[in-house]
């Protein structure tokens, strides 16, 4: 229904304001109507003004609206001022994403602010708030089971926070982009800290390493810090560490969301206590290895950086598996085979007969075919680039047989690789025997 430049949708209380459809794009100031088609406006919705508010610099919601939807806002480019009622109840996730709103006085009515975590701007809360509050960096919101910080202002530059006595649960995204910040003091009243909480860097190409040191109270039993890592009981909360092998203590069961993200270790260790790994666990890890010693998994991954490990990196924890390799294997037989995915296939074929490592036969089959396949263009780029290493891992598969040894032995001689070329005669010495050696070499 439409009433003027508005569309609208009825309910049993009042219409929802549901779309901005003016003759011609609108500037400046708006307010929008309180009532259309004879009844109160209850409710704004998702995208109402996201299609023709992008020249709007002022908004004004009038008394009477209850909530505002999701991404109602969304896209009003020049958006600086929201004016929003005393009526207010509700304000949802991304309600005013892509504004160019720094701040906003939100109603003492207010209950729930969906994503506060996420929002961009400065929040003021009216006084009498009975849900919310802050301290001017923690964001604060009120629940029978105490005080949970929610969120913390985008604009702070703050290093070190010490947050506030009776603070009971920390919010998984409360810290996310304060880039700033590296330092935390918890407080003793602190029964609760969500995964997630200390991955703090949002800015995939940010020097600073985000929060690196948090203190906990004497006598707290909940939680642990060390230098290079934070527990909550038998959890890994986050490592913090920078050093190029995590070896996680044994003892922990279980490694929480974002853990070690953005870790730039090239090996990760998990002990045989751990079993149970979160899907964003891995998030942006830069590991090149990683061992999960209760499945007995010694799982390589490409080098830092590439496309292909971030999307690797996705799939621990996932179908109630600490790693899925339903993604690695398609990866491996799908696509170019250089060095590194071959040095990935070579090592998911040796496990073939560990039963977590969900390698079926035919997959098995598939991946020696690739690799047969491409033995050549394989040994060839080592010669080119020295990669002994890569000869090495090559020359111990099963599946080498003696013509392929020989073609090998040829392409190092040619690239005058003497000392590859010395390897891998010896090598076909002992895998084939001498009857098939050709003298001509």
């Amino acid at each position: 229904m439409r009433d003027g430049s508005f569309e609208y949708e009825k309910t049993e209380d009042g219409v929802i304001l549901t779309g901005f459809v003016p003759e011609t794009d609108p500037a400046g100031s708006l307010t929008l109507p309180g009532s259309l088609g004879g009844q109160p406006v209850r409710e704004i919705g998702t995208g109402a003004l996201a299609t023709h508010g992008s020249e709007i610099m002022e908004l004004t919601v009038p008394e009477g609206v209850r909530r505002i939807d999701p991404g109602a806002f969304t896209w009003m480019l020049l958006l600086g001022k929201l004016n929003l009622p005393e009526s207010l109840l509700s304000l949802g996730e991304d309600f005013a994403a892509g504004t160019s709103l720094t701040s906003l006085v939100v109603p003492k009515g207010v209950r729930r602010i969906g994503g506060i975590g996420s929002l961009p701007f400065r929040l003021h809360f009216e006084p009498g708030n009975p849900v919310w509050s802050t301290d001017g960096f923690g964001i604060f919101k009120k629940s029978p089971d105490g005080l949970l910080l929610a969120a913390t202002d985008p604009e702070s530059r703050e290093e070190c926070y010490r947050v506030p006595e009776g603070v009971t649960c920390i919010a998984g995204d409360a810290f996310s982009g304060r880039e700033q910040l590296s330092e935390l003091e918890l407080p003793a009243s602190l029964q609760d800290i969500r995964e997630g909480a200390f991955s703090n860097i949002t800015n995939l190409y940010s020097a600073r390493k985000g929060i690196q040191l948090v203190k906990f109270p004497d006598g707290n039993r909940l939680f642990h810090a060390e230098r290079d890592y934070v527990l909550r009981g038998d959890m890994l909360l986050r490592w913090f560490g920078e050093g190029p092998c995590v070896k996680v203590p044994d003892g922990i069961r279980a490694i929480a969301a974002e853990c070690f993200y953005r870790c730039p270790a090239q090996e990760i260790l998990l002990p045989p206590s751990v079993i149970s790994i979160h899907e964003r666990a891995f998030v942006l890890c830069q590991a090149r290895r990683v061992v999960i010693g209760a499945d007995g998994l010694d799982i390589p991954f490409p080098d830092g950086g590439t496309y292909l490990q971030d999307k690797l990196m996705e799939e621990f924890g996932r179908n109630g598996k600490c790693y899925d390799f339903t993604y690695y294997d398609r990866s491996l037989v799908s696509g170019l085979l250089d060095a590194v995915k071959a040095r990935m296939l070579l090592a998911r074929l040796s496990m073939l007969e560990n039963p977590a490592a969900q390698l079926a036969e035919s997959t098995a089959a598939a991946m020696r075919g690739v690799l047969s396949a491409r033995l050549p263009e394989l040994f060839a780029s080592a010669a080119v680039s020295g990669d002994f290493e890569a000869v090495r891992r090559l020359a111990d598969w099963d599946g080498m047989k003696e013509e392929d040894f020989e073609d090998a032995i040829r392409t190092m001689q040619e690239h005058g690789r003497t000392e590859m070329m010395t390897f891998l005669l010896r090598r076909k010495l002992e895998s084939v025997g001498e009857d098939g050696f050709d003298f001509s070499l």
